[in-house]
């Protein structure tokens, strides 16, 4: 592709770069890479490693979290790709209740998602 034309990246391009670019933010569970992309509409890439948590449900919690946390955060991302990354699970994850790794997960996301986005603009 030449620079001078304006094709839309597609998202699986856009996902490789963000992997590629140095973490923006982190926190004790999460890392964010940010990037910039052609297209207007933010977008959101959610890494959660089967390796980190095995359960699905487990793994589809941290995904929607991230999506609510993002919907909240969003508005000054305009033309920004992230891709949040989870490295680690709580300290006593096994241990706490489900309703408290909710609430752990969404605290360090909106802190995480806030630091990134406001760095951006």
């Amino acid at each position: 592709r030449s620079s001078m034309t304006s094709v839309p990246e597609r998202e699986s391009d856009i996902a490789k770069a963000l992997f590629a670019t140095r973490p923006v933010g982190s926190t004790t569970s999460f890392v964010v890479h940010r990037r910039r992309c052609g297209s207007v509409e933010p977008l959101l890439f959610v890494s959660v490693p089967k390796r980190i948590l095995a359960r699905a449900v487990d793994r589809n919690s941290v995904k929607r979290i991230a999506r609510e946390a993002w919907r909240s955060a969003r508005g000054p991302a305009c033309g920004f790709a992230l891709m949040l990354r989870l490295r680690r699970s709580p300290a006593g994850f096994e241990s706490i209740s489900t309703r408290e790794r909710k609430r752990v997960w969404r605290e360090e996301l909106d802190r995480l998602l806030a630091s990134a986005l406001g760095s951006a603009a």
